[in-house]
């Protein structure tokens, strides 16, 4: 038998040694890709949802109703068999994070849900700020994701993959102003106080629209840092202005905060509504102070979408109803949904339906169908721009409007606008002696 020479036993032990190498890193590179995409169960495939929210610091109450709402969400799709596309089922996994309510952080978790966790959709935190970044990520990603938040200057920047559910911030407040017109025309001073956030700036300057079309004048306009707890000097500056209409909002600790130094530094204006923290029922711990003032909300539980008014609106039901809804969260949690639990819910339920409609996982069909549809749901009507020019802007979706009033001697929220959901004429002017 011929002997292999020193130098021909090297070059072949080299070349082994080489593809074994190859092997490997190929195997490394496929376990690495699908990392966190299968396995929630034996044989099992999954559809990993990525998102991050506020669990601690300061609104940790609304990251957890967020949580809360895709959790249920994600229970129900995977307790009734999961999401069937060309006969095969995947079950929803959630991937998320604690952002903290640090915008920064934010950026940097959603580069992680992407690049190490490879997660198939993305949807936004319930926070402005942490919003836009999150999104900023996911375009640069090429990653499809569903805006909860009402941010809509962003839009104008002509985004691929972002699509928003909620009422566009800068049309947030129609409905109150226009209540407010029709209640008393001639109260037309503005005064414009809310949290520093881009979905912030986006509803003034809507707000600033309707002003400059209706006659009336902003004669104030701040925005405070998340976390301000000292509104006194700002409030002396607003009572100097003596405005009618009092616009804005911020988490609950914030609102309760400002309104209390309104009141105190003699404000008296005919109208408050405020977003955010007039919703929670912690805000009723203001007792007499908050009645009269007024919460805008993106989704309430008196609301009576359904298949019938889908027809109407030539929009295709889907999903829980109203009622449905409500009942299983407080059985899951105790507690009735906010808003921000609805919304979360409700951005798994448009994903859900692309995904069945398009029959793919492929984020290209996704998009097809996402461009196109108009749903009527359990939170309201969804319809995306689809032009380049402000592509996933939502356009169909309306607020609404409550109102903190007593009723057997209970502080109550109850809907005032608009005039088809509401089940109580408005307080006016705000009651405060």
């Amino acid at each position: 038998m011929k002997r292999l020479s020193r130098r021909g036993l090297g070059t072949k032990a080299l070349a082994i040694i080489l593809i074994i190498i190859i092997i490997g890193g190929v195997a490394g590179y496929y376990f690495m890709a699908h990392k966190g995409k299968k396995k929630v169960g034996p044989g099992e495939d999954v559809i990993t949802i990525g998102f991050t929210a506020p669990l601690t610091g300061p609104y940790r109450d609304v990251g957890q109703a967020f949580l809360n709402g895709l959790k249920l969400w994600a229970s129900k799709v995977n307790s009734q068999g999961g999401i069937v596309i060309n006969g095969k089922s995947y079950n929803i996994y959630l991937k998320y994070y604690d952002d903290k309510g640090d915008p920064k952080e934010t950026a940097k978790l959603y580069k992680k849900l992407i690049e190490e966790d490879f997660a198939d959709f993305l949807i936004t935190p319930p926070l402005g700020n942490c919003a836009f970044q999150a999104i900023n990520v996911a375009e640069q990603h090429g990653k499809i994701i569903i805006d909860v938040t009402s941010g809509d200057q962003i839009f104008q920047a002509g985004l691929k993959y972002t699509y928003q559910i909620a009422t566009p911030a800068s049309k947030i407040f129609t409905p109150v102003l226009d209540l407010a017109k029709s209640l008393d025309p001639n109260s037309t001073k503005i005064a414009i106080i809310a949290i520093d956030t881009p979905e912030s700036r986006g509803m003034a300057s809507g707000i600033k629209i309707w002003a400059g079309t209706n006659n009336y004048q902003v004669v104030f306009e701040y925005y405070y840092a998340p976390g301000t707890k000292n509104f006194d000097s700002i409030a002396r500056i607003v009572a100097e202005k003596s405005p009618d209409i009092i616009v804005g909002g911020g988490g609950i600790e914030e609102t309760i905060n400002l309104v209390k130094a309104l009141y105190k530094a003699g404000v008296r204006p005919k109208l408050i509504a405020l977003r955010g923290g007039p919703l929670t029922d912690e805000f009723a711990n203001l007792g007499n102070l908050a009645v009269g003032i007024m919460g805008v909300s993106e989704w309430e539980s008196v609301a009576t979408y359904s298949p019938f008014q889908a027809k109407k609106l030539n929009a295709t039901w889907y999903g829980p109803g109203v009622t449905e809804f409500t009942v299983s969260y407080e059985k899951a949690y105790g507690i009735p949904p906010t808003s921000t639990a609805a919304s979360a819910y409700a951005a798994g339920l448009v994903l859900q339906y692309a995904l069945e409609k398009a029959q793919s996982l492929s984020s290209s069909d996704i998009e097809q169908v996402l461009d196109h549809v108009r749903l009527l749901t359990f939170y309201g009507l969804i319809q995306f721009d689809n032009t380049p020019e402000l592509h996933g802007l939502q356009i169909a979706h309306e607020p609404i409007v409550v109102q903190w009033m007593v009723r057997g001697g209970s502080m109550v929220k109850l809907v005032v606008a608009p005039k088809e959901f509401a089940v109580a004429k408005p307080i006016y002017p705000l009651p405060w002696k």
